[in-house]
């Protein structure tokens, strides 16, 4: 699927042989340092773990590689969250950072998304200093709804400070 606003940006499924390049992506602390989900160090184990467990979707959990240029560069996805609320969650790899690829992906994600019949509103949830984030979200529709607190395991496991988004569609 191709991203809205970046053509050469593009959305695919995961695939096994993308571990060696996850993991050297998501090994980097300041990608990771982000993320509400991703561990650090990351190895490919844990590359191998991921891709395992994203090969079983169901329902209104949905996982993308973003790529660009046919290159893995990032992920993007929507699951579950602790209390219940399904969250999109997304990374780009630090090399990438900057170029309008995470932007393009969320909302390209959001049509899939639709195309898949995953229909309501999508609630996200940045890291309180991560305003990178917080614009590609709101670049995307997604409007702040106050803030919040989520635990950030690259950091160590208590509760950060952070603000939540919703999409209403």
């Amino acid at each position: 699927m191709s991203a809205r606003s970046n053509p050469d940006v593009q959305l695919r499924r995961y695939q096994l042989d993308d571990a060696d390049r996850l993991a050297l992506l998501l090994n980097d602390p300041d990608v990771t340092a982000m993320t509400s989900s991703v561990p650090f160090p990351y190895a490919r184990s844990d590359a191998e773990a991921f891709l395992s467990d994203v090969r079983n979707e169901s329902g209104r959990k949905v996982s993308r590689a973003i790529t660009l240029d046919d290159v893995l560069v990032g992920g993007v996805g929507l699951g579950p969250r602790p209390g219940g609320a399904e969250e999109i969650g997304y990374w780009v790899g630090k090399p990438h950072w900057g170029k309008g690829i995470a932007s393009a992906a969320v909302g390209a994600f959001v049509a899939l998304l639709d195309d898949l019949g995953v229909t309501g509103s999508i609630n996200a949830q940045t890291v309180a200093g991560n305003e990178a984030s917080q614009r590609v979200l709101i670049k995307n529709g997604f409007v702040y709804v106050g803030d919040g607190e989520c635990i950030t395991p690259a950091r160590d496991t208590a509760k950060k400070p952070s603000k939540r988004y919703v999409l209403e569609r």
